[in-house]
């Protein structure tokens, strides 16, 4: 357990670093360009015959219903999971696998990290209770089914 809230604690650490460059925060799109390829996303797995085409429907319907007006951009990993995390004999928690670093969409970062890593309901509250420390989850947790989807 407390692991888990080191891990979500070190995840909300990356998302709350601030004062990045003006000129790369601009090369950011602006608005939610996530909403866009649910659909896109949603078909793939119709055709692939993965998802039936009335769940994709709810499912868009949902994900639309439920989406957030604006996103809170920052830092992201990109593949923050337990398969990246690596524990040294001290106990202390490193994160590999950087290459995926880029600016992106906060609670996307989360949502994946949470779609990837199988947690048990305890280990998820101690992760988000590390990661509250730093960062807040409320609009996440508002817009929780539109990233879920997305994710």
């Amino acid at each position: 357990m407390e692991q888990a809230q080191v891990a979500g604690a070190l995840l909300g650490r990356v998302h709350a670093i601030t004062g990045l460059p003006a000129e790369l925060l601009a090369q950011v799109p602006g608005g939610n360009w996530y909403a866009g390829s649910i659909d896109v996303h949603l078909q793939e797995l119709v055709a692939a015959g993965a998802l039936a085409t009335a769940a994709a429907a709810r499912l868009q319907e949902a994900a639309m219903a439920n989406q957030p007006g604006c996103l809170a951009i920052g830092l992201v990993h990109g593949d923050f999971c337990a398969d990246n995390i690596v524990v040294d004999g001290e106990g202390d928690l490193f994160v590999v696998d950087n290459e995926s670093l880029h600016l992106g969409a906060l609670d996307y970062d989360l949502a994946r990290c949470w779609a990837r890593w199988p947690m048990s309901e305890s280990v998820r509250a101690a992760f988000a209770g590390g990661y509250r420390s730093v960062r807040g989850l409320d609009d996440f947790t508002l817009h929780g089914t539109f990233w879920a989807i997305k994710a």
